[in-house]
This record gives C-alpha cells, structure tokens and sequence, in this order.
C-alpha cells in the first residue's frame, strides 16, 4: 500500500479509540466509557481554544491514548472538566462559610454535617486526582502528561495548601492535642486553615472565568465578573477579621467606647450572625474605599489600627484594579484591542452588507482562527527581522507539516526555510471550495492542519487528506480538472505556485523523484476511486475511505453555496 492509500485511511481512525465489539462485555464497555472521560474531548471549549481545528485536537487524542500515560486525566478531558466544577464548588462554599465561623460564631452543626460528610469526602478525591491530571505549561506551551511531572509540580505548589484546607488539618490537630499540647492552644492553627483556603481564590477566579468561556460570555463582561468577585471576597475576608481581632483583646471586657459595642454587635450582645456581618461589611467598605468614615466613630486605638490597614490595603487593591482595568481595555492590550476593533469592524460591514447568516458565521469564525485573538502587523514584525531570525520562525511555523511529510526530508533546514518563505500560508474555513471540476490548478497545497474533501465531477466524496499532506500535483498539465477540493474544518494550508515549486525543488533530484512518483500514485488513486464510485463498488476500503463506515455521513456543498 503507498503513502498515498495510508493517508485517506487515517482519518478515519483519527479519533484513537478503537470500535467495541458488539457482544462486548459490561467490564470492556466500562473500560471505554473510563478512557472516553479521561482522554481528549473535542467538543471541550478548552480544547477549541488550544487548538486551531479538530485534526491536531484528534491528533493529541492519539498522542495521549497510545502512550504509556494513557491512564493520566488529560488537561482537555470531560473527567477534567468535571474535577474543576467539583473544585470550584466546594473550595467556595468553604472559602465563605470557614472565614465567619472561625472568626465571627461558634461552628453551626448543620455546616458541620455538610463539611464532615460531603466536603471533605470531595475535597479528598480531588486532591487524589490532582495526582494523575495533567496540565498545560504556558511558558512552554506545552500538554504534560508525564506521570513524575505531574506529582512533582503539584507537590512544590499546592498539596500542602490544599492538605491543610480540608477536615483532615483538624483532625491530626486533635491527634497532636493528645500528646501533652492543649487543644485551646491549638486553635490558632484554624486561622491557617482560612490562609489557605484564601491561596487558592486565584485558581476559584480561573475557573470561574473557565465557566464564562463555556457559556460564550464576552471577555470584558468576564473581567467585570471576575474583579467584582475578587473584590468581594476581600471584603469578605477583612470583614471578619474586624470583627475577629477586638474579639481576641478584649475577650469578655469590651469597652463602651468601641464601635462594635455601640453597633450592638458585640459578644455579649448575643446579636445575630447577619447583624454581625452586615454591619462589619458596611463599615470595611467604608474604609477599604475611602467612601467615609464609617456609620459609628472609632476612638480606640487597636480599632483605628485595623481599619488604618484595612484603607492602606484598600488603595493598593485599588491601584491594581485600576491597572487591569486599563489593560482590558486596550491601553496595555494593544494586539487584543486592535483585534476586538477589527472583529467589530466585520460585524458593521457584514451587517450594512446583508451577508447571510452562514456566510457571517464562517467569516467569523476565520477571523477567529487567523487572528487568535491578537491582531497585529505580521509583515512589518518580520521584515525587521534578521534573515537567520524569519527562517527559524518560518520553520516553527511549518513544524507540524515538515514533521509529517516525507517530503522535506530530502532537503536541510535551511533549504526548508527558504521554501517555505515564498509560500504563502492561508486560513480557509469549513465549506470553503479550492477548486471545483473544470478548473485547472496553479498552486500546490499543502496542509499544515486541517481536513480536505475530495469529491469527482458527479459529486462522490472519495478521500479524505488531513496534516502533512500535499495535493494539486500533476505531470501532464491538466491539474485535477474532473476533481473538486471542499475544507471540512478550520484549516492552515501552505500555497505555491506550480512553477516556482518544480524551479526550487529541480535543485534537489531525490525531492523531484519522489514528487513526480507522488503525482503519479495520487492521479491513479482518483482514477481508481472514481471508477469504484461511478460502477458502484461500494467495498469495504473504498467505505472506510469516504466515511461511511465510522463517521456519520455529511451533504457537501460543491458549488460554495
């Protein structure tokens, strides 16, 4: 079988998961449905934010399946998602009760009820998981699913944390008071419990802004969202405390000066825990903002320390809002305000034009792929460039293709450089036509990611070619002028003219050899896919190579309509 038949094969098996037998066992059905959790899901708005289409997000499905790692939860998975949710769930319900109960009342025993039998149990099974996920490093761009890395990251980071977080904390405390320390003296130690749980309020923010992409909520109102809540819980949190550290001077003997005896709000009052935290809200936002000082006056001297600190800490958190807030609007952003203003400059003139909805959507949704978000001037950035610098970043951007085609290897780095600098890279969108029958080829393609349909003059789909692949070859002229050319998803592909290519490459004999026995293979491969379709040999093989047997079965627009 040549390269040629290997590749309208494999997309196919794109997905990695092999088919269950019909009479397969409860335990082979419960193994697949594990591995399903566990592995790439396209379909996971993480995972179609990462990555540009569906073939290198199947391609990493692959990668992680066949590894000796498959037992990992991958970063992009449903298991994944499912943890994150879990996590948010209860590390919030905890980071707002905790902070009241050890600061303002005495533990509730309903709270204690929920912490003891459905917390805690969570909060163990997460961290136990944290263990096998994988993640994604940023700084390399990279999906680490290696096994050490994965332990080794979350033990320098947030085990301790999370450890100390949960029941388990208080219960080795109680172990420890058995041993000669006094229990009272020991329960400081919850205070720490609050710290922690506090540590943890920027990975809460992270997924809730998680939470607001999945719901296609746009970025500022997530922004909005995710400052407001911030800045509750840090009023939330030195709420308490204001309340928490005169509770500690004075214990029984409060004065009658302090603002606390005056608001009725004091232990020994025995005023309600909303009274309590209302008043100990209003009073630290009158401080934390500089609004004004407060409905009662502070005349004692620790009381005014707290609330001193309370206003320094206040216009630090207000200088780093203010900052973030001018970030998100683009006078740091400048590559994503600029994209945003070209987004809404399509949207205007897609509507002043009356564009039909699908035709908007695809536009959309090429802009999305081409731009990442960021918008900025490609050509000026690399003709500032030194000429060694723009053949590395051609050939980073041309890694997925060189990778995968036997092509290149019959040329050096730098000749793969060169090449791929008179190319021109082009983004197509789902639907978009290459070329339709009748039309003579003057570029050769090759696809750096994404899937492309072949389909004859009558409308048989025949083939599939997805990453690596090049097509528009021909040795007699005629180009592929009985065929047609439709991009199923999101695609990167690689153009040249046809004269250029053969000048470049007649410099290199074993690449020319190799292109004009790939021209050959790929013609006799059309010939005899269309001689199966058009005498309606529906065979396994010619099947498998159209998607009929493992891919539901699609109406492919031809004409571009």
């Amino acid at each position: 079988m040549t390269e040629v038949h290997k590749c309208t094969l494999r997309h196919k098996d794109s997905g990695g998961m092999p088919k269950l037998a019909p009479n397969a066992s409860f335990r082979e059905r419960l193994a697949r449905s594990m591995r399903e959790l566990i592995n790439v899901n396209p379909k996971n708005f993480s995972c179609r934010w990462y990555f540009h289409n569906q073939s290198v997000a199947k391609a990493e499905q692959r990668r992680h399946i066949h590894s000796r790692y498959n037992y990992i939860i991958h970063p992009f998975s449903t298991l994944k998602s499912f943890v994150d949710v879990m996590f948010f769930m209860v590390w919030s319900l905890q980071l707002f009760f905790d902070p009241i109960f050890e600061n303002m009342t005495t533990r509730n025993s309903a709270f204690d009820k929920l912490n003891n039998y459905i917390c805690f149990p969570i909060q163990i099974s997460v961290i136990t998981s944290f263990f096998f996920m994988g993640y994604v490093d940023r700084r390399e761009n990279e999906i680490v699913i290696e096994h050490k890395r994965i332990v080794l990251k979350y033990l320098k980071t947030y085990f301790v944390i999370d450890l100390i977080s949960t029941e388990l904390f208080h219960i080795l405390l109680r172990v420890v008071s058995r041993f000669g320390f006094d229990e009272s003296q020991l329960n400081w130690m919850d205070y720490v419990n609050v710290c922690c749980l506090y540590l943890r309020l920027g990975t809460l923010l992270r997924y809730l802004d998680d939470i607001g992409r999945m719901l296609k909520v746009p970025k500022k109102m997530r922004r909005s969202v995710y400052h407001i809540v911030r800045t509750y819980m840090w009023l939330h949190n030195l709420s308490c405390l204001l309340y928490f550290i005169p509770h500690v001077i004075y214990d029984d003997d409060w004065p009658e000066d302090s603002w606390l005896v005056v608001a009725q709000v004091h232990p020994t009052h025995d005023a309600g825990i909303l009274k309590i935290y209302a008043e100990c809200l209003l009073m630290t936002a009158c401080f934390f903002f500089g609004a004004s000082p407060g409905k009662y006056p502070v005349l004692l001297f620790n009381e005014q320390v707290v609330l001193a600190l309370v206003a320094f800490l206040g216009r630090l958190y207000t200088l780093y809002l203010l900052a973030d807030v001018l970030r998100m609007f683009g006078i740091v952003g400048l590559s994503e305000s600029n994209y945003e203003r070209k987004l809404a400059q399509l949207k205007e003139y897609m509507i002043s034009n009356r564009l039909p909805r699908e035709l908007r959507t695809r536009m959309i949704t090429y802009y999305e792929c081409k731009l990442q978000k960021r918008f900025f001037n490609e050509t000026e950035i690399l003709n500032s460039l030194s000429e060694r610098l723009r053949a590395e970043i051609f050939l980073h951007s041309a890694r997925s293709l060189t990778s995968r085609s036997k092509f290149f290897r019959y040329m050096s780095s730098a000749n793969i450089a060169q090449l791929i600098g008179i190319m021109r890279l082009e983004t197509y969108a789902p639907g978009d036509v290459l070329f339709r029958p009748g039309q003579t080829t003057e570029d050769i393609y090759f696809i750096s990611t994404g899937t492309v349909a072949f389909f004859s003059n009558v409308g048989d789909e025949l083939c599939h070619f997805e990453d690596g692949e090049v097509f528009g070859l021909t040795i007699d002229g005629t180009g592929f002028k009985h065929y047609s050319a439709i991009v199923l998803e999101t695609s990167e592909l690689f153009l040249i003219d046809i004269d250029s290519f053969f000048q470049f490459i007649g410099q290199f004999p074993q690449a020319y050899h190799y292109v004009i026995e790939l021209a050959k293979d790929r013609m006799y491969l059309f010939r005899k896919l269309k001689e199966a379709r058009s005498e309606n040999l529906n065979s396994c093989l010619s099947d498998l190579r159209c998607g009929r047997l493992l891919e539901k079965r699609k109406l492919r627009h031809t004409e571009g309509n």
